[in-house]
């Protein structure tokens, strides 16, 4: 083979190699203009590869949001470390006024390591720091009985790295279009609601013990 047709061929070659790449770059950045980049500082349970993984965008002040509990801590005793669960941040303030300062007590405590602990009882009292038109001295009683430091958890309150830190699991939402609480995301599948959500996850764990057996 003629010596310039073979490096015309490797040029095309090259060409079309870079045109691809360029492609794959492009979708690269316009997704994340789109999702927000995770933050590495994820409220999660469970073992980092296991075969379900559910993201729960959530409102303390949500009674749906507080009626998601049960079944999910259900789910997690049923399935143990096959199901991973991720919260993220998404308080509704237009019909919430408590629930973005509830996220960032949360946040306060997950900075002592106590998320999940706090997450409960904000969930279990939620009926009664929900009325409140000032919540913050109640937020400080449930970090008394989640045995954090008072001090810290005072300071933490006021460190604007928090609200950041709510503000980026708010904006992942708006980039997902979430309109309504609990929004689950299923290894990536969209579901509204915990009927949805439960009935998915029990359909994806039966395939995959089914593929276990194989």
């Amino acid at each position: 083979m003629d010596a310039s047709v073979k490096i015309k061929r490797t040029a095309l070659a090259l060409g079309i190699l870079l045109l691809l790449w360029s492609g794959v770059a492009a979708s690269r950045r316009l997704l994340a203009r789109r999702i927000p980049e995770l933050s590495l500082n994820l409220k999660t349970m469970g073992a980092n590869r296991a075969p379900v993984h559910i993201i729960e965008f959530s409102d303390f002040q949500c009674s749906h949001c507080k009626r998601a509990q049960e079944p999910l801590k259900k789910l997690r005793e049923t399935y143990g470390e096959k199901a991973r669960l991720t919260f993220k941040h998404y308080p509704l303030g237009n019909m919430h006024p408590n629930a973005r300062a509830a996220s960032l007590a949360a946040e306060c405590a997950h900075a002592q390591g106590k998320f999940w602990a706090y997450h409960d009882l904000l969930f279990d009292t939620q009926e009664l720091w929900a009325i409140q038109k000032d919540a913050s001295a109640y937020f400080l009683g449930l970090a008394d009985r989640a045995a954090l430091n008072a001090e810290e958890f005072k300071n933490c309150l006021k460190d604007p790295k928090m609200d950041e830190r709510v503000q980026r699991d708010i904006d992942e939402g708006d980039a997902r279009q979430i309109n309504s609480t609990p929004t689950f995301f299923l290894n990536e599948k969209r579901l509204v609601g915990t009927s949805q959500m439960l009935r998915n996850a029990a359909q994806m764990m039966e395939a995959y013990s089914d593929e276990q057996k194989k």
